[in-house]
């Protein structure tokens, strides 16, 4: 999945994006709703306001020697001040629970973990949806959902392997009755 821009962890030159692009499934064993990290890919991408950033310094070896960096990116602990909330689910969290709720994932236990396999792409275009419905201005909500379902949203064309299906409107399969 390399290469690995400095402050690009999550958009469109990410290596989820490039997992997104490759058809990636995500196999979680015996971890909760808020451990679904391709979904911090959906944070990044959806047009919403007042979004989060940090800025961090890390060792970096170069040319042998190892040198401070400092970057900036998104911040993956609460994409939204109402998220970051240290006592509360953060958006990760609350997207994987709808999903969840709403969708058909392959259960069972792997040892004795309950595990699911979920399609990544399914998971980050519903967390998308999920975010601009509930954040972006009535207006720019329905103005990225059109261009999505038309393939003219930008993050298509900087991402042009993911394909329209990543960014189509997100509809619940049907379940049978009970």
């Amino acid at each position: 999945m390399a290469p690995h821009e400095m402050g690009a962890a999550y958009g469109p030159r990410s290596p989820i994006a490039r997992f997104l692009a490759h058809a990636g499934k995500i196999l979680s064993i015996g971890a909760g709703p808020d451990a679904v990290t391709a979904l911090h890919y959906a944070e990044a991408v959806a047009r919403i306001e007042g979004k989060r950033r940090v800025t961090y310094s890390m060792p970096l070896l170069r040319e042998g020697k190892r040198v401070w960096v400092t970057t900036s990116d998104w911040d993956s602990n609460g994409i939204l001040d109402e998220y970051a909330a240290p006592d509360g689910p953060d958006a990760v969290e609350r997207i994987a629970r709808d999903y969840l709720a709403r969708t058909r994932v392959a259960q069972g236990p792997v040892g004795g973990a309950q595990s699911r396999l979920i399609d990544a792409a399914d998971i980050v275009s519903f967390g998308i949806e999920w975010l601009e419905a509930r954040h972006a201005a009535p207006i720019e909500w329905l103005e990225a959902r059109h261009a999505r379902a038309s393939g003219g949203s930008a993050e298509a064309e900087t991402t042009p392997r993911l394909s329209r299906r990543l960014f189509r409107t997100y509809i619940p399969p049907s379940r049978p009755a009970a």
